[in-house]
């Protein structure tokens, strides 16, 4: 970088106002060159907030605030380019309230450092900033405007007094709640107490816009990749269920309701798109680990609401990339999925969520080469995103090289601490690799964030499964899961399995039939539940139920194996060897089997 520009100016991202040296400076921009950096405080037409109350203008108090440490998302001590462009964004729009957005254009410098952080400064940043919490700008505005707009000199002491406390819960972002202690509550307090005073439009008018951008930022959050939905506040969990909080979505849209309510007025187009996508978005976190059928019913609701919305808002990247996920992936149509991927990336080239749902499609699909050029595209767009580096730990993981899994599944834990799913992944490859204390370790660290996560318990229960061979522990922490959500078929499956390994046989069968009630597209179920069947000599059931795994997984070899040896141990000889000919298995027991069974046919030759 040879050059780096910083204006912070009203309208400065027009630049030209008429003096000859803003003109050239203007008209070198218009030609500006690979090496050069141009930060710029406001877009077209917005003014660039200045205050006494924070020394300067709010864009030059965000970018140095964000110097001294706090644009270091990933706490590594190094400020890359795409950390204090998007801190800028998101603080200065946020503590604007949506009345001024900085352009930054960082070229091909988005990867490079920017600055080396003190630990000191951040430090003392990070504490001054806490002690004081964020500068309400607007509440700033509205204190310097004269009484002709809309503020009266004359108030009573009680109504000065809620209009603090309106102030303080506005800045502390309680906007709705709690309900005797949020924004909206001390200004129905307000109402009450003086309805005349002229102050109540500008107060009102600061309460819609917090609303309006509460709402606009959890969109923000999803597209910057901070995906609030997945990380559970202790303080506040709400409902969850599968690590996820179900209130996220349903909380934004409560948010708009009141927004409306408050201005009596119809919601614009483009609130109008947020507001279907929230529901969608909604509507399918409530879905998950429900049972089936209602599982279903709630993803039909949001591809009506989708399909609506792309009637409306074809303009829109969000609505495309979300539904290629509701779409296309709900439906496991990958070819919809990606062109719906694909115009989400034609309208926003430099959004990386979509190229990582292109590589997710292309992994489902087992197109591994596609997958990664997508993924690291991805990586590129934006280097904090956990989910394609997640992508990527899949990939090695389904080819069982959980060594090189667990490398990615580290680096998207250290880019976001609170993603419970990195964490349940680091955790579980552990366990494949054979390192017992640190699997432990990492399931411990997973509990602390969220206790209500069935992963845990699962992990736990394949460990003592499978690592430790001790079946009642096994059973155990499998049902713990269960607890958690009892709407999982493969949990009882994994019940069933460790129930057949000890001869438990119908427990087993009561537990493979509960799983296959809630999930009949498990074929592990069928298979598992056939096996309870055989040790009962319920030989037609059995392979009935084998048959049924077949028909579910043919690429699942392993099924027709199964159904072959039962074949060969109920005496049904050409059967079995038909079957397990036909498999394509050939291992030392499946040559061995078909060999006995040909010498018990009389066919020397072929043994």
């Amino acid at each position: 970088v040879n050059v780096i520009l910083i204006f912070d100016a009203c309208r400065s991202a027009t630049i030209g106002m008429g003096a000859d040296g803003i003109r050239k400076v203007s008209e070198y921009l218009e030609a500006k060159r690979n090496g050069e950096i141009l930060m710029v405080a406001s877009s077209k037409g917005q003014e660039a907030l200045e205050f006494t109350e924070i020394g300067h203008g709010l864009f030059t108090h965000t970018l140095l605030s964000g110097l001294y440490g706090l644009a270091d998302r990933n706490n590594d001590g190094v400020i890359k380019g795409f950390e204090i462009s998007a801190f800028l964004e998101e603080q200065v729009a946020t503590q604007s309230r949506n009345k001024q957005f900085p352009f930054i254009d960082f070229n091909d410098y988005k990867s490079s450092t920017f600055a080396i952080v003190d630990p000191e400064a951040k430090a003392a940043i990070s504490k001054s900033t806490a002690a004081a919490g964020n500068v309400d700008v607007i509440a700033a505005v509205s204190s310097t405007q004269p009484a002709a707009q809309g503020r009266s000199a004359s108030a009573s002491p009680e109504f000065i007094k809620l209009e603090e406390e309106f102030h303080k819960a506005l800045a502390a972002g309680r906007l709705t709640k709690p309900e005797n202690g949020s924004a909206l509550h001390w200004y129905n307090k307000l109402l009450t107490t003086d309805p005349t005073n002229e102050r109540l439009d500008l107060i009102k008018l600061d309460l819609a816009a917090a609303l309006l951008s509460a709402a606009q930022q959890v969109l923000l959050n999803d597209i910057s990749g901070i995906r609030l939905y997945t990380r559970i506040n202790p303080a506040n969990p709400g409902e969850r269920r599968n690590g996820y909080n179900l209130r996220y979505y349903s909380d934004a849209l409560l948010l708009l309701q009141q927004y409306t309510t408050l201005t009596k007025s119809k919601l614009d187009e483009e609130t109008e798109c947020l507001q279907s996508y929230l529901m969608a978005r909604d509507l399918i976190i409530n879905s998950i680990g429900l049972k089936q059928e209602e599982e279903k019913a709630l993803e039909q609701k949001a591809r009506q609401v989708l399909e609506n919305a792309l009637a409306k808002c074809g303009s829109k990247a969000y609505i495309h990339f979300a539904a290629g996920q509701t779409l296309g992936f709900a439906l496991e149509n990958q070819q919809r999925a990606r062109a719906l991927f694909r115009k989400a990336s034609q309208l926003a080239p430099n959004w990386s969520f979509p190229y990582n749902s292109i590589g997710q499609s292309f992994r489902l699909a087992k197109q591994l080469d596609s997958a990664v050029f997508y993924y690291q595209k991805a990586i590129k767009l934006n280097p904090l995103d956990v989910f394609p580096v997640t992508g990527m730990g899949y990939i090695h993981y389904n080819k069982a090289e959980y060594e090189k899994a667990l490398g990615y599944f580290l680096q998207a834990y250290r880019k976001d601490t609170l993603q419970i799913e990195s964490i349940a992944l680091v955790a579980d490859c552990y366990r494949l690799v054979g390192k017992t204390d640190q699997f432990l370790a990492w399931l411990k660290r997973g509990v602390r964030l969220d206790k209500t996560y069935p992963d845990w318990y699962e992990n736990l229960g394949r460990y003592y499964q499978f690592n430790r061979q001790m079946p009642d522990s096994a059973v155990y922490f499998y049902r713990q899961a269960i607890k958690m959500n009892p709407y999982i078929g493969y949990l009882y499956r994994r019940v069933a399995e460790v129930q057949n390994s000890t001869g438990d046989f119908e427990s087993a069968m009561n537990s493979a039939l509960q799983a296959i009630e809630l999930d009949p597209s498990d074929a592990f179920a069928y298979s598992t539940l056939a096996f309870s069947y055989e040790k009962q000599q319920l030989n037609e059931l059995a392979l009935e139920n084998f048959d049924k795994a077949i028909e579910l997984a043919p690429s699942q070899a392993g099924f027709a194996v199964d159904k072959g040896y039962h074949l060969y141990r109920i005496g049904k000889y050409q059967e079995a060897f038909d079957v397990l000919q036909k498999s394509n298995v050939r291992n030392a027991y499946t040559t061995q089997v078909m060999a006995e069974s040909c010498l018990i046919l009389g066919k020397l030759a072929d043994a």
